[in-house]
C-alpha cells in the first residue's frame, strides 16, 4: 500500500452515529495538555481496507519483500478467566501503591535533544516494577524503590514477589505462545550480559543468580507452584486505564 490507510492523526470511527457521539468532546473538550493539537474524526471505508481481521482470528503478519515480522494478533492468550482476575489483582495492587513513571519521547532534530514529557494527558497510571536504571543523574541498577507510602518491609517484599512471579509466568507463556523472533535479541541480550532477572533476593545478594528459579501463584484460591520456572527479564510495567 503506498498510501497508509487510514491516516495517522486522526481519531478513527466506523460510523456516522459514532462520530455524532463524540465530535463535540474532540472538538471542543478539555485539552488537559494544551500543547497537543486536536485531531479530527475520520471515518473509516472498509473498502480501502487491505484486510480487516475479526475478533475471533489469531494473525501473523510478514513482509512481502523481507520477510520480515511485521504483525502478531493472538486473541485469548491466556484463555483463563481465574488466571486473568489474579493477574488483574497484582495489576491494581502495584498501580495503587507505586508511583507513576513519566513517558518521555526523545525527539532529535540537526543534533538537538529535546525530552517531551506527556504526562499530563495520561488518562490513568503506568508503574515500573522489578529492576530500575536509577535516577539519570545518579545511575544504578537495584530493585525499583516507588512504594508511595510507608509499608512494612513483609508488606513491599510480598508484592514484589508475586508480582515477579506474575512477570514469570507471563514470559513463559510468551516464550511458548509468540514466535521466537519476538524474544530471541531479548534471550540472546540477558545470556549475553548475566544481568539478573526479575528476581529480587538475586539482586539483593540473598539467592544465586539464575535464569531459573520456582514461582508460586494463588488462582482461583489455589496455590500453583513452579519448579526451574524461566524467571523474567529484569523490568517490566503494570498499567490501569492507560492509553499512552
Amino acid at each position: 500500500m503506498k498510501t497508509p490507510y487510514p491516516p495517522k492523526y486522526k481519531w478513527i470511527v466506523e460510523s456516522e452515529a459514532i462520530a455524532d457521539l463524540w465530535r463535540d468532546h474532540i472538538d471542543n473538550g478539555p485539552q488537559p495538555d494544551k500543547r497537543h493539537q486536536r485531531y479530527p474524526l475520520f471515518l473509516l471505508d472498509p473498502a480501502k481496507l487491505s484486510l480487516d481481521v475479526d475478533s475471533d482470528t489469531d494473525l501473523i503478519v510478514y513482509d512481502k519483500k523481507t520477510k520480515q515480522l511485521v504483525m502478531v494478533i493472538l486473541r485469548n492468550f491466556t484463555d483463563h478467566p481465574e488466571l486473568l482476575s489474579a493477574m488483574g489483582d497484582i495489576i491494581k495492587a502495584n498501580v495503587e501503591h507505586r508511583k507513576s513513571m513519566r513517558v518521555c519521547i526523545i525527539q532529535s532534530i540537526y543534533f538537538i535533544i529535546s525530552h517531551h514529557f506527556f504526562q499530563l494527558a495520561d488518562p490513568g497510571k503506568i508503574v515500573q516494577v522489578g529492576i530500575s536504571a536509577g535516577a539519570r543523574s545518579k545511575p544504578s541498577l537495584d530493585w525499583v524503590k516507588n512504594i508511595l507510602k510507608k509499608h512494612s518491609d513483609d508488606f513491599v517484599d510480598d508484592l514484589d514477589r508475586k508480582t515477579a512471579h506474575a512477570f514469570s509466568l507471563l514470559w513463559m507463556l510468551i516464550r511458548r505462545r509468540l514466535p521466537d523472533k519476538l524474544s530471541d535479541d531479548l534471550v540472546t541480550w540477558m545470556a549475553e550480559t548475566g544481568i539478573y532477572r526479575m528476581n529480587k533476593e538475586a539482586v539483593r545478594g540473598f539467592w544465586e543468580n539464575s535464569a531459573t528459579g520456582e514461582i508460586e501463584l494463588d488462582i482461583g484460591g489455589n496455590s500453583f507452584d513452579f519448579q526451574w520456572a524461566e524467571l523474567a527479564p529484569p523490568s517490566g510495567a503494570m498499567a490501569a486505564n492507560y492509553s499512552r
